[in-house]
């Protein structure tokens, strides 16, 4: 076009010969283009930052240098007027009259050192430096009233938050994952906040008011050392995500009322209390766990999009509500409370994965689990529960189940088909029968303080179990052989009527780095090739000889009476 452009001039001037001096001074304005320059004092920020964070080691530093930049020593910076065409993670303005823009992405780009003063740069929406090894404090943002976005997560930044006040346009603020000690600043005007996330450091104080701030989306302060109470939420329409778990805040749970969007509301491990009011039918996510929390667990009828529900180790009472219809939820965690009454149906909660209500006092039967094909733990340990163990049948995802410490009856269900179990603890009831077979998959079994009157199973193939107690039963026949038993550190099958010779030991028995309590039983102890496995294992010798010398395993107080 440029050449065409030429044509056309010359062509003119051959025409018109009066103004041949002028034509050639035109033609090449138009066949020069001006390089627009930054400030120099914007150019100096860009130079400080390369230097202040080792600009020759970050993964990549493109275009910032006259060729390649070296990695170590004094770089020769690329021409003025380069930093908005040439120089990575630089976004200037369309005149590429000012830096608006610069952002390291959110992997980080190995920047070490210090952040430099950055006030310089009027113009800049975004700055994110985040997943870096930046140290030293957050600079000062006054002034920079066009600031949209401020990211620098996960880095080893230390020092205060600085003011926002005046950053009218300050849409995001995100400096979680660093040492951040003092307050956090008053929010008041950040009228466009929808993104605050401070969570993981040190910081100290209250949390601001967040009146105001209808923008407001995410606001996340956890685990620092906050104290205080949780502000109002009234007006926040827009907030979807609230997060102040793990601090040291007091008073009660604010109301949650209005607030239509609000999926998550997390508030574990402070102090709260107070009691637990209606939730806002939006909620995806629940969790005030760890507080001290009083009264009842609200009705959840409502909440049908309910994912994971988390209000453990408090001071709740009452009856855990119905949970009929909430096809969604995942996690239901209400242990180590005061609730009472029975267990709900849990039928239909076909994405169920987390059932935990253990140490309360719950009583009634455990109920069916019929259907929960993605129940991975089941925990209603520690409670009154009393009747049967119900059927294993459709729950092939099963990971964990623990029953203990109830008054169950009955026998243990048939495991077959729990290819995925590596937990069952179903110790202090009053179970009767057989110890079942066992799947391959198993790591730990505890049967302990039972009345469990039949036969041990058959160890084969169990090679990942570690731990096997079926103590204090009233178990009969003899030990199986335990070759299989590779992984097997604790084996606890004292007090009850075994008979016949013990087997080989297994592995960790054998060379006395695992456990095991064979005694009280009434087993063949006529000295045999066993013998010297076994008394590793129980650290006695003989291993029947416990905890007297002249014991036979039998009878463990002959030795107090002769």
């Amino acid at each position: 076009m440029i050449g065409r452009l030429n044509d056309a001039v010359l062509r003119a001037t051959r025409r018109i010969p009066t103004v041949f001096t002028v034509v050639p001074i035109l033609a090449l304005a138009v066949t020069t283009t001006a390089r627009a320059a930054i400030p120099v004092e914007e150019r100096n920020v860009l130079i400080a930052l390369y230097n202040s964070t080792n600009g020759g080691g970050w993964t990549t530093n493109q275009g910032w240098c006259s060729g390649s930049c070296p990695a170590t020593g004094t770089p020769t910076f690329n021409a003025t007027g380069t930093e908005c065409t040439s120089w990575i993670f630089i976004t200037c303005d369309v005149s590429e009259s000012h830096v608006i823009g610069i952002s390291f992405g959110n992997l980080g780009n190995h920047l070490v050192g210090t952040l430099p003063p950055l006030t310089a740069l009027t113009a800049l929406q975004t700055f994110n430096a985040s997943n870096n090894q930046l140290s030293g404090n957050i600079p000062d943002l006054a002034g920079l009233t066009n600031l949209e976005t401020f990211k620098v997560v996960a880095n080893q930044l230390s020092g205060g938050i600085p003011d926002l006040t005046g950053l009218t346009n300050l849409s995001e603020f995100v400096v979680s994952y660093n040492q951040l000690s003092g307050t956090i600043p008053d929010l008041t005007g950040v009228t466009n906040l929808y993104y605050f996330d401070a969570g993981i450091n040190q910081l100290t104080g209250s949390i601001p008011a967040l009146t105001g701030l209808a923008n407001l989306t995410l606001f996340d302060v956890n685990t620092n050392q906050l104290s205080g109470s949780i502000p109002d939420l009234t007006g926040l329409t827009n907030l979807h995500f609230i997060d102040v778990s793990t601090n040291a805040l007091t008073g009660s749970i604010p109301s949650l009322e209005g607030l239509t969007n609000l999926s998550s509301f997390e508030a574990s491990r402070n102090q709260l209390s107070g009691t637990i009011a209606a939730l806002t039918p939006s909620l995806v996510y629940f969790r005030v766990d760890h507080n001290q929390l009083s009264g009842s667990i609200p009705a959840l009828a409502g909440s049908t999009g309910l994912f994971d529900f988390e209000v453990g180790t408090n001071q709740l009472s009452g009856t855990i509500p119905a949970l009929t219809g909430l096809t969604s939820l995942y996690l239901f965690e209400a242990a180590q409370d005061n609730l009472t009454g029975s267990i709900p149906v849990l039928s239909g909660l076909t994405n169920l994965a987390t059932f935990d209500v253990h140490a309360n006092a719950l009583t009634g039967n455990i109920p069916s689990l019929a259907g929960l094909a993605n129940l991975q733990i089941f925990n209603a340990s520690f409670n009154q529960l009393s009747g049967g163990i119900p059927d294993f049948a459709g729950v092939a995802g099963l990971s964990t189940f623990n029953a203990s410490q109830n008054q169950l009856t009955g026998i243990v269900p048939a495991l077959a088909g729990l290819t995925n179990l590596q937990s069952l603890d179903i110790s202090f009831n009053q179970l009767t029968g057989d110890v079942p077979d066992l799947p391959g998959s198993l790591l730990t079994f505890n049967a302990a303080h039972n009345r469990l009157d039949g036969l041990l199973p058959a160890f084969t193939g169990l090679t990942n179990l570690a731990s096997f107690d079926a103590s204090f039963n009233q178990l009969t026949s003899f030990i199986p052989a335990m070759d299989d038993l590779s992984s097997l550190y604790v084996f606890f099958v004292d007090w009850n009527q075994l008979t016949g010779p013990v087997p080989a030991a297994p592995f960790h028995i054998a060379n006395g780095t695992g456990f095991a309590k064979l005694c009280p039983n009434p087993l063949d102890t006529t000295p045999g090739a066993n013998d010297a496995d076994w008394d590793l294992g129980t650290n006695f010798s003989p291993w029947w000889a416990m905890p007297y010398p002249n014991n036979k395993c039998d009878d463990l107080f002959t030795a107090m009476f002769e």
